[in-house]
């Protein structure tokens, strides 16, 4: 075998190369270390703005966060403020004597005063008397307002809960309002209740300036429908939008105020006045969660988006030297790199010939490719396709893989998945799968075996070997032995002999799924046309499904109408795909004589380390229970799920077989349609010897298959008065007998669809 070296070199000289004629070599690599370098440059400005940019509004979004921290802060801290001197009026005697005989000025003359001073000190805007009702007594506020019922969610939950409740709702005056109202309990006895509350104006104004931010808020029109007429009265100067009041204004309002409430304008910036601001939209709720408005917030962000533009022109500055001190190292390099490849291939070019020679004395057909295109070919390989160099035979095809012929079921480019590399493919392969067919110039079929090596990175040497007259009789005499003759899958033969391989060809990201499919009514198919129809369903069937699986997908006919694909699959979810796609196949497609059929599919996953046998069980319960929902549908069975039919015990087994209306009479007519645990060819004239694991009885057995063998469910006389006569012997004979899981399965299922006996 001729070593990579002495082929590197022949490549290069068979791909005209030929440098060694040059006088100059050119890597033509100055515009593309231009185009480089230039990309680079651009690429960490642009780069450099953006992270600039996410940092920037990444820090003014933790705005809102801030604001409703301090603001719960706030509203925290205020509430223990106003419960302490609630406690403090509610612990007073005169105020306590002036509420319980209902002298409402000598209250107010009392507690002014304090409401004076709190509103100075703590900026309280709200003080209430509330009866226990709910009505107003006394509005330290408003004197002249009161008589009305309060209805807020802070009063209804002091009133529910008997104890403090605070929160920010809006009240009778349409002000958004923390409020805390406690009742008032005096001698054990609750008499009242009492509210303070603040506007929360003043607290915007100082997280604005805590936060650097000019905060306001917009509040829906349709909070203002009920407000007295000197509210709405107020709202006439109010700037507003189509929705929405703009109330607490801490800036100028912006002209863009329409698309900021509406949220097309939400952490974006905006050009205001001689800056520029962050835009934030947040959702203004009260105590309840009603959405009342929308807080806004406009961060200036002027001052470092000056810094950035700065950094930016540094950045440039530095970038532009660095970039003429890489084009000048780069274009230095590349002249080097020019003359030192001027002279080796100089040195090359001497030894093609002798290299060429040695390359074309190779018997076998041998290739160098890159999947893609065939890029050395020796002579053989021209020889055998007629033709004088390596540009008439891509004249044909780009690739030599474009010759392979799918023939008797070879490698062929049908076997290749979309966008795979047809080397990629075939290399992991063995044996069989490595064989192809190609035609000589004569028109002649050559079948070759193939050997691949790692040329270079993705180019391969390739070497095909012509087996035409020694192993292809072997090889279609393997593959018609493990394959079923009438419908063209494989059957239990190749089953057994490469399911172990199969498994052990599972990564760690991969399952084997296993789907049983079963045929609807077949029965009904050759008892309607005949078996020969029945033949034609089965081969057609096993097309459509073969066209709707992958190349490493196994369909097996497991027996009658049954069969079981092996689908390598990432998930259970994809394996219900699958199944699903196939099913819909089947649905769809049409089919000689009968038109269209329906199967019911029963799917599962194998679990690493169980018996196989056991994994196809569930997919056969699976089956079933699509059988039993109504057909034409795929059932999934979980992995623990392995208990879904219960196994009955011989008895029952043995009363089901011996009942006439259980087994005999519906034998022919119900029992191959309504259920298919079993394939029909063992179903046949010796089902019955699968129900049973023993040969002690075996007269009886013989009793047994002549009932079971009368025609349209009639039994004569004779055979009748044999089985009645001997029915209590039968059953001694058979106490011991042993039934298989799915005998025990199949009698249990015909005994519970024709005789209630038996349930």
């Amino acid at each position: 075998m001729i070593d990579s070296y002495k082929f590197c070199i022949i490549y290069m000289y068979i791909s005209k190369l030929k440098l060694g004629k040059m006088n100059k070599y050119r890597l033509n690599l100055h515009f593309p270390l231009i185009g480089s370098v230039l990309a680079m440059f651009i690429i960490t400005i642009f780069s450099f703005m953006y992270f600039q940019e996410t940092a920037i509004h990444g820090n003014k979004k933790n705005i809102v966060d801030k604001f409703f921290n301090n603001l719960e802060l706030e509203s925290e801290y205020d509430t223990k403020v106003f419960s302490n001197f609630i406690d403090m009026v509610g612990s007073d005697s005169s105020i306590i004597k002036s509420f319980e005989s209902k002298n409402k000025k000598e209250l107010f003359d009392l507690t002014k005063p304090l409401f004076d001073k709190l509103n100075k000190d703590i900026d309280l805007t709200h003080f209430y008397f509330i009866l226990n009702d709910g009505t107003v007594f006394l509005r330290v506020h408003n004197f002249n307002k009161d008589g009305d019922t309060i209805k807020r969610a802070t009063f209804l939950d002091a009133q529910k809960t008997n104890s403090l409740s605070s929160g920010l709702e809006f009240g009778l005056m349409k002000s958004y309002t923390l409020r805390a109202v406690k009742p008032w309990i005096v001698d054990g006895k609750k008499i009242g209740y009492i509210e303070f509350g603040k506007d929360i104006g003043k607290t915007i104004e100082s997280l604005s300036k805590l936060l650097d931010t000019q905060i306001f808020i917009a509040v829906k029109k349709e909070i203002f429908t009920d407000a007295p007429k000197e509210v709405k009265n107020r709202l006439s100067d109010k700037i507003s939008t189509k929705n929405d009041y703009i109330k607490y204004n801490t800036t100028i309002i912006p002209k863009e105020i329409n698309d900021i409430v509406n949220g097309k304008l939400n952490n974006t910036d905006i050009n205001l006045g001689d800056g520029t601001y962050f835009v934030s939209l947040a959702p203004m709720k009260d105590i309840s969660k009603k959405k009342l408005g929308s807080f806004i917030f406009l961060s200036n962000v002027s001052s470092e988006h000056s810094l950035m533009y700065s950094s930016i022109k540094i950045l440039t500055l530095f970038l532009t030297a660095l970039t003429l001190i890489l084009l000048t190292i780069g274009f230095g390099l590349i002249k080097r790199r020019e003359d030192t490849i001027s002279t080796l291939t100089e040195q090359l070019d001497k030894k093609n010939r002798k290299l060429q020679k040695l390359f074309d004395i190779q018997k076998n057909i041998i290739i160098i490719s890159d999947g893609k295109k065939t890029l050395l070919v020796n002579e053989a390989t021209l020889n055998f396709f007629a033709v004088e160099s390596i540009e008439e035979f891509r004249k044909i095809s780009e690739d030599i893989s474009g010759r392979f012929i799918a023939s008797n079921g070879y490698f062929s480019l049908e076997k290749v998945p979309n966008n795979k590399n047809w080397i990629t493919t075939i290399e992991p392969l063995s044996g069989d799968a490595r064989i192809i067919t190609m035609k000589d110039a004569d028109g002649a079929s050559h079948t070759f075996n193939i050997s691949i090596s790692q040329f270079e990175e993705e180019q391969y040497l390739i070497s095909f070997t012509d087996i035409s007259a020694t192993m292809v009789e072997k090889i279609n005499l393997s593959k018609k032995i493990e394959k079923d003759e009438l419908t063209d899958a494989f059957n239990r033969k190749f089953f057994n002999k490469n399911i172990a391989s199969i498994i052990k060809s599972l990564d760690s990201h991969t399952y084997l799924g296993v789907a049983m499919i079963d045929i609807d009514f077949f029965k009904k198919v050759n008892d309607t046309h005949g078996h020969n129809a029945g033949d034609i369903v089965l081969q057609q069937f096993s097309q459509y499904i073969k066209s709707s699986i992958r190349l490493d997908d196994f369909l097996i006919r497991w027996g009658g109408e049954e069969f079981i694909i092996l689908i390598k699959t990432k998930s259970k979810e994809a394996l219900l795909r699958a199944a699903e796609h196939i099913r819909q196949k089947i649905e769809k497609s049409k089919f000689d004589i009968v038109g269209n059929i329906t199967c019911s599919i029963g799917i599962t996953i194998y679990i690493p380390g169980e018996d196989i046998i056991r994994t196809i069980e569930r997919a056969d319960i699976a089956m079933y229970k699509s059988k039993e929902s109504g057909r034409n549908m795929v059932s999934q069975l979980e992995n623990s799920d392995t208990n879904e039919l219960e196994v009955p015990t011989n008895e029952e087994c043995l009363r089901a077989v011996l009942d006439e209306n259980a087994i005999i009479v519906n034998f022919e007519s119900n029992l191959l349609d309504n259920h298919r645990y079993l394939p029909e060819e063992v179903i046949g004239k010796n089902w019955f010897d699968i129900f049973i694991d023993t040969s002690d009885t075996k007269e009886t057995m013989n009793y047994f298959k002549e009932i079971l063998s009368a025609k349209d469910g009639k039994i004569d006389k004779h055979t009748n008065d044999i089985i009645l006569k001997d029915k209590t012997h039968m059953l001694l004979d058979f106490e011991n007998t042993v039934f298989t899981k799915e005998a025990k399965r199949f009698v249990l299922f015909v005994a519970k669809e024709h005789s209630e006996t038996y349930l």
